[in-house]
């Protein structure tokens, strides 16, 4: 009697495929390793540093001068990761032309402070433009 094969067992067809004797019955179709070029990397890498450390910049001014309303994820991610462009643009200026990048324990407390002034920013925008409902 045959041993029963479960429904989702292909070793024996794959064996089969390896050996050549089903070629056309069942394909493996393999990704190639999706590479890119040095300079795409490098513009990938940066894209990927400057919003997770926006983002963790934002965050944290966020929590340290919460908003009468809660604000939303979006908000949050562009005012940390402006903020932290604007943060490190200004500390570059001030040390004639350093660059800083947000990884950087000085380059981190630059992003917060750019951050945190670009939520005091929008929040005194906000608080002159949005009518107040109390009273």
């Amino acid at each position: 009697m045959p041993a029963i094969r479960h429904p989702l067992d292909v070793s024996s067809s794959l064996e089969s495929v390896a050996k050549g004797k089903l070629k056309n019955v069942f394909k493996i179709a393999l990704m190639p390793e999706l590479e890119f070029s040095p300079v795409a990397q490098h513009w990938v890498n940066v894209v990927l540093i400057w919003t997770g450390f926006g983002t963790l910049a934002g965050l944290l001014a966020v929590m340290i001068l919460p908003m009468r309303q809660t604000s939303s994820p979006v908000v949050t991610l562009f005012l940390g990761i402006v903020g932290s462009l604007i943060g490190l643009l200004g500390l570059s200026w001030l040390l004639k032309g350093q660059q800083f990048n947000p990884i950087s324990p000085l380059g981190f407390l630059a992003a917060f402070i750019g951050a945190f002034l670009l939520l005091i920013i929008f929040r005194a925008c906000s608080a002159c433009f949005v009518k107040n409902d109390e009273g």
